[in-house]
């Protein structure tokens, strides 16, 4: 589960995260807070490790004290015949507040039907794109 503000730019270098655990979206992420409506916050290493990246944001300065849901969780359903379906689940509380599938492509590497919140868009492109690249390698092996 990803925080709800969280938009990530890029996969974190594995050596500025040795021993990550198996992340929400695949692979641990570089991004920016979006929780200030006045502009983007890069939070420091620590913070985008222990809370941005793994959702429930306890304790984190920039979440606001309301919101509808804390955070945002992916699930493959199936990968076939050249597309992917995730369901994305909006939890409050450890509780479903909105959920939803989203569709895709595989060969033009673009959501049939893309989230309407660009944060949560945008972390489902790096969901699916996690799940691509960890998927090559198990697939090369193979012809081998």
């Amino acid at each position: 589960m990803a925080c709800p503000f969280f938009f990530p730019l890029e996969p974190m270098d594995h050596r500025r995260w040795p021993g990550r655990p198996e992340a929400p979206l695949g692979d641990g992420f570089v991004g920016e807070c979006r929780a200030n409506s006045t502009g983007t916050i890069v939070p420091e290493d620590p913070v985008q490790k222990e809370l941005c990246n793994f959702g429930y944001p306890g304790g984190c300065p920039h979440f606001p004290q309301r919101h509808p849901y804390q955070a945002v969780r992916f699930a493959m359903i199936h990968d076939k015949n050249g597309k992917m379906v995730a369901r994305y689940i909006l939890e409050d509380n450890h509780q479903p507040y909105m959920h939803g599938e989203l569709v895709f492509d595989v060969a033009t590497r673009q959501i049939e039907n893309p989230h309407s919140d660009p944060i949560i868009h945008r972390q489902s492109i790096c969901y699916f794109e996690s799940f691509l690249r960890k998927k090559r390698p198990a697939r090369q092996s193979q012809g081998s």
